[in-house]
Order: C-alpha cells, then structure tokens, then sequence
C-alpha cells in the first residue's frame, strides 16, 4: 500500500509519494466474511497549506510484476495558518452579567468557536470563563461575576480564537474592573474617574465618562464666570486720586487697565461712560455759573437806599 497527493484530482506521474518514516500500520477486520486490511498511514502536514488531493495505490504479491489499483480520489483542505484577527471587547457596566466580544477573522477554514479567559491563557493559573460558538453575535458570551464582590478588583480578559483546523490566536489583554455595588447604591465618581485613567472603561462607558466630565467643567465654568462678575462692580473703579486722573487722561487709563484684563469689556464700556458724562456735566457746571458781583452796581444800589431815607 502506497500512499500519493497530487494538486489535481487526476492520479498520474506528477502524483507525489507521501513521505513516510516508518511502514504502514495494519489492521485486521472482516467485511462479509471476508478479512479486510485497513492501512493507516500518520502524514506530518505541517509544511502543507491548501487543497490536496489524496490517492491509494494497492499492490498484490504477484512475481515478479506486482498487479496495483488506484483508489477513488480523496480531497482534503489543509489548514496551517493562524487566525488573522483576534481582538477582546468588554463593554461596561463592569458588574452582573458582563458581556464579552471578539473581533475575530480567519480567512482559510474560518473561526470555529472562540475562549475567554480571565488571565494569559499560556499560564496555567488563568481562568477559562467560556466560550462561544455563535458569530452573529461576535461570539458573544455573558461572564456572571459574583453578586457578593468575590470578582470585584482588576481582571485582564483575553480572548482566544480556534479556526476550523484547530490553529488558534490570542487576543492581548483587555483591562476591567469589576464592582458589584447595589442597584440603589450610587457609584463613587472618583472610582469611575480612577478606571477611566487606567484604562479599565470600555469604550461606550468612557465615551460616557468623558461626555459627563466635560459637561460639569462647562456648568462650574459657567456658574464660577457669573459669580465674578456679580462680585465685581462694573459701575467703579479700583480708587485713583483726582489728581491722577487729571493728569494722565482717564481714558488711557481704562485702555490699558483693559489690555492688561484688569477690567472687562463690558466694565470699560460702563465706565467710560461715566467718565465722559462727568466731562458733560463739569463743562455745563461751568458754563452756568454766576458772573462775580458788579462794584460799580453795588454802590449805586447804597445811593438809591440813601435817598429813600
């Protein structure tokens, strides 16, 4: 018994001899009364990849020609490629049931079922959690952690994909931490905050983190903005003498106190104002002042009483 591969499905000269380090092994049985031979040749496939085509050649002990049949073609795929994608996905909350996902892709015999394990799964002290069979959901599969908080802390999930050939790939690690707090219970911030930084958020969660974070800044700068300028008085200025008011022109002042942002625009505006409504009222102040008395007036107001008398 010989045993071929070939290419092509047709058994001919370019059929190749299947390489091997020791005889056939034979078994006995019996078909219909009959002892069968059954010959089962190990073929070490390791530097083969692709479609192969398989043939058996029987020989009888004839001599000193041996007479031979050649058997049906037998096709087989062979597959020595690993998966070529294998990523793990966890999405939060990190507590209860928490649902695993892989990103997998394996484009020669295709991804068979996917593990999920808690730890390396190269290290024999890791945890196998799961696995699933089903890729219309992205091999989903749902960890139950411990309700009473014996899974609460850091857990590195990594994923593990096995294609139809057995090749597998391991995904890298993906970083949770899992919590178990009540329903009613309120999640500390600052636990949330110290998950985002290290990384422990799935992507939807820290989307949600970063979206709330944000929207507090805006609200306390807002609220912070307000109370400055409530506390501040638009309508005065930090004091400053007549004198030097009078002598380096109040308008200048305001513009520089502007640039250096010791008052705003709305207050230098205000201010302004009031400046020159102070000129308007000091020119008209002094356009409608009384004329000093007349002496010559006076006298003759003294003659006429003297008169009268």
């Amino acid at each position: 018994m010989k045993f071929y591969y070939d290419d092509d499905p047709v058994f001919g000269a370019d059929s190749q001899l299947i390489p091997t380090e020791t005889m056939p092994n034979v078994y006995g049985t019996v078909y219909n009364a009959t002892t069968i031979d059954v010959y089962d040749l190990p073929w070490n496939t390791s530097a083969f990849h692709g479609t192969y085509y398989l043939f058996a050649v029987t020989y009888d002990s004839a001599d000193p020609l041996a007479n031979y049949l050649v058997s049906s073609v037998y096709t087989v795929e062979i597959d020595n490629v690993l998966p070529t994608v294998c990523q793990a996905r966890v999405y939060g909350p990190y507590t209860g049931a928490i649902s695993l996902y892989a990103n997998v892709w394996d484009a020669d015999s295709g991804i068979d079922y996917v593990e999920y394990w808690d730890g390396d799964p190269t290290n024999p002290n890791s945890t196998l959690l799961g696995m699933s069979f089903d890729a219309s959901s992205s091999y989903s599969f749902a960890w139950a952690t411990d309700p009473s908080g014996l899974d609460d802390g850091l857990h590195y999930i990594y994923a593990r994909a096995y294609d139809e050939a057995g090749n597998y790939l391991d995904s890298t690690s993906f970083e949770i931490n899992v919590y178990s707090h009540a329903p009613s219970e309120p999640i500390d911030p600052l636990y949330l905050i110290g998950g985002l930084m290290a990384g422990t958020m799935g992507d939807m969660t820290k989307d949600l983190i970063i979206f709330t974070l944000i929207g507090a800044l805006v609200v306390f700068a807002s609220v912070m903005t307000v109370m400055v300028w409530k506390s501040r008085k638009p309508s005065t200025l930090p004091s400053k003498s007549k004198a030097e008011l009078s002598t380096k022109q109040p308008l200048d002042i305001l513009k520089t106190r502007l640039a250096m942002g010791e008052i705003t625009q709305d207050e230098y505006i205000q201010n302004k104002k009031l400046i020159e409504e102070s000129d308007t009222s000091v020119d008209q102040t002094s356009t409608t002042k009384k004329a000093p008395p007349d002496p010559n007036k006076s006298i003759k107001k003294s003659a006429k009483k003297a008169r009268k008398r």
